[in-house]
């Protein structure tokens, strides 16, 4: 036989629920305050750039990063655009260099016939520039990518410069990867173009 449920355990179960509620409230208003939030200090302090969108890159249910796409207006005009272009990847996942080295030519080789992607020799020169540049990532670290028009790619990991690719050619090629209509990944995509349904 059950007993009866006193008013002073029913109190601490309500008081109980209440504090798990607002606990859920808070993280979930954490949650979306991280997807909406401005130029990282230590990273983009030095430029005059606004976010057009972000996303979370997920594999099998599994998140990878968080990224946030930003521009000189706030808008995604297209690579051919005379604007500065950063993307920011906030890291969820450790991942070593050379799987990021490989996705990349992975994903170059998947696009080669969709975009202008110069010949294999200087695809593999980058990557072999990129190889000496890119950490191993651990959850939590930072790298942004700032490419100027007309001039070189430089990456930051937590503010502080990685280095840089000096050939012109190769940051709209490298944003094509996350940019491009026919990405792989065509909800990330549109999530930082700001073209989210």
């Amino acid at each position: 036989m059950r007993k009866p449920i006193s008013p002073s355990t029913s109190l601490a179960s309500s008081k109980r629920l209440k504090t798990i509620v607002a606990g859920l409230t808070l993280f979930v208003a954490m949650a979306a305050q991280g997807n909406t939030r401005g130029p990282s200090p230590a990273a983009l302090a030095h430029l005059d750039v606004e976010a057009v969108g972000s996303g979370v890159l997920s594999w099998f249910g599994i998140d990878v990063y968080e990224a946030v796409l930003f521009t000189d207006s706030g808008r995604f005009l297209g690579l051919d655009d005379q604007e500065t272009v950063a993307l920011e990847l906030r890291y969820l996942r450790n991942i070593p260099s050379d799987r990021l080295v490989e996705r990349t030519r992975k994903e170059w080789d998947r696009l080669e016939r969709r975009t202008r992607l110069p010949a294999d020799a200087t695809r593999d020169a980058w990557l072999e520039q990129v190889s000496a540049l890119w950490p191993d990532i651990k959850a939590g670290d930072l790298i942004v990518t700032v490419v100027t028009r007309g001039g070189p790619t430089r990456f930051y990991s937590s503010g502080e410069l990685l280095g840089e690719i000096a050939d012109p050619e190769f940051g709209p090629a490298f944003l094509e990867i996350w940019l491009h209509p026919e990405s792989r990944r065509p909800d990330l995509r549109d999530a930082l173009v700001g073209e989210a349904r």
